[in-house]
């Protein structure tokens, strides 16, 4: 089940890049808006969509740009992303990066010299210009608080705010990019947060939840209003959900009562991230035992989109 980066990237995008389907070699989408079907993706023609994507990594830590600037010019390996069948670039952001807006250093930039100068959002928006003008699909996802290396316990950014960066911010700096690209359909979905997972500081460890007890720390009502906020921006985005666990665990949604209701019917989309290393199971048979009760069991229902977000990381 996991595609390896290694036989289907170059040298320089295995370094920043990393597969985030098992299906490669796709269509580039060219009727847009996106929606849900079932448990399927369909097109404005209501074809079903594959997307092959890859992770750019970069802008959420503290370089604050996607990574292989200083090697190879953007418009390279936007084409060469083209070239080995992927159709959507999933883009993570930190909210360090939208609030402090850094002018990016040259060394990081070295390959594009008509960049070096720029602040993050500037090279952000040609990024997001040039892979939409070769119509890529683009994921934007807010995988960092505080911009750095992702991810474990202990790094502040297990769930959607923290103690520098409130719940009120995270809401704003989401409205904020989604209206910066409301206008480029190519834009089609947001991925609200990577990875929620158990948060620890000197004070102790804080957990999110799926709809429990805990109000501040539960994502199923975070993730509710926020995909209503940014709906309200733009009608045509997909929402994406990620489970719990670092986005291993979704088997939540085995109770109907505990999946999300959007204010719009056909945006939401659930996601599970799969590595091998989080893979203890002794045959196939075990693997897809505990797969399909993790988030498998969503896909056979078929009532539910369950996207396959991160399936191994190359990075």
């Amino acid at each position: 089940m996991a595609l390896s980066c290694s036989s289907l990237l170059l040298s320089l995008l295995c370094l920043v890049l990393s597969c985030f389907s098992p299906f490669c070699s796709c269509s580039l989408v060219e009727h847009l808006p996106l929606r849900t079907a079932g448990n399927a993706i369909v097109d404005a023609k209501n074809n079903t969509v594959r997307i092959a994507g890859v992770n750019w990594y970069g802008t959420d830590q503290l370089d604050f740009v996607v990574g292989g600037l200083h090697v190879q010019p953007l418009q390279g390996i936007v084409k060469q992303i083209v070239s080995l069948g992927f159709n959507a670039v999933r883009l993570p952001w930190s909210n360090q990066m939208v609030e402090t807006n850094p002018i990016i250093q040259n060394k990081v930039l070295a390959a594009n010299p008509s960049l070096q100068g720029k602040r993050a959002l500037d090279i952000l928006d040609i990024l997001v210009d040039t892979l939409a003008s070769s119509n890529i699909l683009i994921m934007l996802d807010n995988h960092m608080s505080r911009a750095d290396w992702c991810c474990n316990n202990n790094d502040g950014n297990g769930l959607w705010y923290n103690a520098n960066y409130t719940l009120t911010q995270w809401q704003a700096d989401w409205r904020f990019l989604v209206s910066r690209y409301k206008n480029i359909p190519q834009v089609a979905l947001v991925d609200l947060r990577n990875e929620l997972r158990q948060s620890c500081t000197s004070n102790g460890c804080v957990a999110p939840n799926w709809g429990g007890t805990d109000k501040t720390n539960d994502w199923r009502a975070a993730a509710s209003t926020m995909g209503n906020m940014l709906l309200e921006i733009n009608s045509n985005l997909l929402i994406v959900v990620e489970g719990l666990n670092y986005a291993l665990d979704l088997s939540f949604l085995s109770s109907p009562a505990q999946h999300i209701t959007l204010s719009l019917p056909n945006r939401l989309v659930y996601s599970c991230h799969n590595y091998e290393w989080d893979q203890s199971s002794s045959s196939y048979e075990n693997f897809a035992s505990t797969l399909d009760h993790n988030w498998g069991f969503i896909v056979e229902q078929k009532n539910s989109t369950c996207y396959n977000g991160r399936v191994r990381d190359m990075q």
